[in-house]
């Protein structure tokens, strides 16, 4: 499985393989959060469908100063797969977390930010089919320092039928809607706000 994370005005893209023998699906609905008021975390819920193989991924999307000091779901810590931000406040910064056999049902997602963040933007997504064992493959992450409607990454990816999953953040919440490049399936597109400069767009989908 692959993930992907973009960012225009100051962007910033991601890329995660999970290893698996047949690609991986998504399964159950994607759950989204979103804040354009300062808090020093986020919670909320998310429901893991019954599944063989079950992988949680939640990705962070934020003002390129912040990080994530830590993540749960239901009260199970989970791991960074990869990182990438501007480091400034006028930028953006985007994590994606994971946690491998999530139980089934509905529990809480638990984060706590490095500092107070005002826009922010996060994604629940589940998956099936996933390896257990080695479930993150190749990682990959740009930072797009000039606006652009069209942000890319370049990954090569290390695992036969891999499932590439890609989110991107946009400064200014004009940005959303997203329209995904051509084979990609969307599966979330949503915006902390609707000003221009003062909130962010999150776009996200696949690619087998």
């Amino acid at each position: 499985l692959i993930l992907a994370l973009l960012g225009t005005m100051i962007p910033v893209t991601q890329t995660v393989v999970l290893a698996n023998p047949n690609p991986p699906s998504q399964v159950g609905a994607v759950t989204t959060d979103a804040s354009s008021s300062g808090r020093d975390g986020a919670t909320f819920s998310h429901t893991t469908p019954s599944g063989d193989n079950r992988l949680l991924i939640v990705i962070v999307n934020f003002r390129g100063d912040d990080s994530v000091t830590s993540a749960t779901y239901a009260g199970n810590s989970m791991s960074l797969a990869v990182a990438n931000g501007s480091g400034a406040s006028t930028g953006q910064r985007v994590e994606i977390w994971y946690l491998v056999a999530p139980p089934v049902g509905t529990y809480d997602i638990d984060l706590s930010f490095g500092v107070r963040c005002l826009q922010s933007g996060i994604v629940a997504i589940s998956y099936e089919g996933v390896d257990q064992n080695s479930p993150i493959g190749a990682t990959a992450g740009a930072n797009q320092h000039t606006p652009s409607n069209n942000p890319t990454v370049d990954i090569t990816t290390t695992a036969t039928d891999a499932l590439l999953v890609g989110g991107v953040c946009m400064r200014g919440g004009d940005t959303d809607p997203f329209t995904p490049g051509s084979g990609i399936t969307e599966r979330y597109d949503f915006a902390s706000g609707t000003a221009a400069a003062a909130d962010d767009g999150y776009a996200g989908g696949e690619e087998t």
